[in-house]
């Protein structure tokens, strides 16, 4: 996959191998894509709804690990918004 960030000043093209994964601040935060990705071989994607993914991770037996990670993520990128785009890995 071939990921190309709208403002080209920051990342301009990159290519997503294994272990990397997008979008995942839309899971956290009120998030807008900041990039285009184009497939360039055959690949296999998997999508998960953010609300019902939410739904999953406030159960119980998951809310502190969840929250501590969300609070962890949620705090980086504000010291950090130049970093944050689709791709994280």
């Amino acid at each position: 996959l071939s990921y190309c960030d709208d403002q080209a000043n920051r990342l301009g093209m990159s290519l997503l191998q294994g272990g990397m994964w997008l979008c995942e601040p839309c899971l956290w935060i009120f998030w807008k894509h900041t990039g285009q990705l184009i497939a360039t071989t055959h690949c296999e994607l998997i999508g998960l709804d953010a609300a019902k993914t939410g739904e999953v991770l406030a159960q119980p037996e998951s809310e502190d690990l969840v929250r501590s990670y969300v609070r962890l993520f949620t705090r980086y990128f504000k010291r950090n918004v130049d970093l944050l785009t689709d791709i994280w890995a």
